[in-house]
């Protein structure tokens, strides 16, 4: 692609971003109540939101990058009468990620009776849908979900992210939504967390921030980072839609797409499985992050046919399958 092109996508993801910010105020907006203590606190948090806008945006600013192995994996499942072999020389081409893959698929949450000795003997075992999620999971974690300037928030996102994804394969699966989509969708959700955190520890103008404020800048914005970011990475519409508005409630009009609705469950569940982004052990009283609203979360399940047993059902089955992971 000729570096001009390369350019005007990249103003174009980043005009998209600025009106996404504008239209929903996200610098000024503010979803906690503040005393006279707290005004000095407000301003760093709308401060730090300003910056986060300012970084993202910039003709400067230079996404995190994919595996190329992850997206080659990707587009090889898409099609038809793909091949084990295939499938197994591209992730040979990254030996580092193909061991990766290897430990998960080794891991209690994917054994059986008899020991996994090859990626092609993964490949069979599991199928290529499986494995292409594992793939995307082990990708993020070595590639986007690590910063050495923020590592106690990365991994809680990391944490949560991989969490959501399994919870919303689980949904997909008992209510007919496309489950790798769904998986990649869950993994995602929470991107613009991540990116954002890169962009703040690749800024030499950054200093040392309060982790709470931090946190809740980051909350208020991590919907159009998200956003920003799978359009960077030219993910699927329905994708970009769903982390780019998983907060957002549909009008009483509109209809929630369902991979929308999938994540907006999965989120609930994970989170009251207590594989939220921060611990409920730890979450300070004053920080309410990452929290879906009931509007939200009754409109997803309306659209999906999800009654209070099935809910139920779900969470158990969710919780069986978190544990096994082995996600802390």
């Amino acid at each position: 692609m000729a570096k001009k092109d390369q350019m005007s996508e990249r103003d174009a993801c980043a005009n998209d971003f600025i009106a996404r910010v504008q239209a929903r105020n996200v610098v000024n907006k503010t979803e906690w109540s503040v005393g006279d203590e707290d005004a000095a606190a407000l301003t760093l948090d709308k401060d730090l939101r300003r910056k986060l806008v300012r970084l993202l945006s910039s003709p400067k600013y230079k996404p995190p990058v994919l595996p190329k192995v992850a997206m080659e994996v990707h587009s090889l499942t898409q099609e038809h009468n793909v091949t084990v072999q295939a499938l197994g020389r591209v992730l040979g081409m990254d030996p580092v990620l193909a061991g990766r893959v290897m430990k998960v698929v080794q891991s209690p949450l994917y054994a059986g009776r008899s020991k996994v000795t090859s990626l092609n003997h993964a490949l069979t075992r599991l199928g290529l849908d499986e494995v292409r999620n594992i793939v995307w999971q082990v990708s993020m974690d070595m590639k986007i979900f690590r910063s050495p300037h923020y590592e106690g928030m990365m991994e809680a996102v990391r944490r949560h992210s991989i969490a959501c994804a399994h919870v919303a394969g689980v949904i997909a699966k008992h209510v007919r939504v496309v489950q790798d989509m769904a998986f990649l969708t869950g993994l995602m959700h929470d991107v613009g967390i991540a990116g954002s955190l890169i962009a703040l520890g690749n800024d030499k103008e950054s200093k040392k921030l309060d982790r709470d404020i931090l946190w809740r800048a980051l909350d208020a914005i991590h919907e159009d980072t998200s956003a920003l970011l799978t359009a960077h990475w030219k993910l699927p519409d329905s994708i970009r839609q769903a982390v780019g508005n998983h907060h957002t409630t549909p009008s009483k009009q509109g209809e929630m797409p369902p991979l929308l609705a999938v994540v907006a469950v999965a989120e609930l569940l994970t989170n009251n499985l207590d594989y939220g982004m921060i611990k409920k052990a730890v979450m300070p009283p004053t920080v309410r992050l990452d929290v879906m609203s009931k509007s939200l979360v009754e409109k997803a399940c309306e659209s999906l046919g999800i009654d209070g047993p099935m809910l139920r059902a779900l969470r158990e089955e969710s919780k069986e399958l978190l544990a096994k992971a082995e996600l802390d």
